[in-house]
């Protein structure tokens, strides 16, 4: 986020900003559940049949299958993630920074500024 906030142009900071925080819930939010709902079925050893012949509720899971298929998926994440990191540390060094516009006042306004909230505030 801090690397986006000093690659963009000033105005559009705010707009970065969304962008990011829409492809963090599209693609984060909305697959995790689909994926680890699958890993979880995936697990399943004895399944429960509705009335109608539906497939319904797990009822025993496999421990051992379980476990390697969820951490071997949040591994898998994880690796995909460092590999990212990795890419862009390599590319960092080719990335342009915008600086902010200096707001400051000239250093004659700022002492009239302090000299005038003193005298403002000793005659009071």
């Amino acid at each position: 986020m801090l690397l986006t906030l000093r690659c963009v142009e000033p105005q559009d900071k705010a707009l970065a900003l969304g962008l990011i925080y829409f492809a963090i819930g599209l693609f984060g939010n909305v697959p995790c559940p689909i994926i680890y709902g699958a890993v979880v079925d995936s697990a399943c050893l004895f399944w429960e049949e509705s009335e109608c012949g539906e497939r319904g509720a797990c009822r025993i899971y496999d421990p051992t299958k379980f476990r390697m298929y969820f951490h071997g998926i949040t591994a898998a994440i994880m690796l995909g993630a460092f590999v990212v990191d990795v890419i862009v540390w390599y590319k960092s060094d080719s990335i342009q920074f915008h600086e902010d516009e200096d707001i400051s006042l000239p250093k004659d306004t700022m002492a009239a500024e302090v000299s005038r909230c003193t005298q403002f505030e000793t005659s009071v």
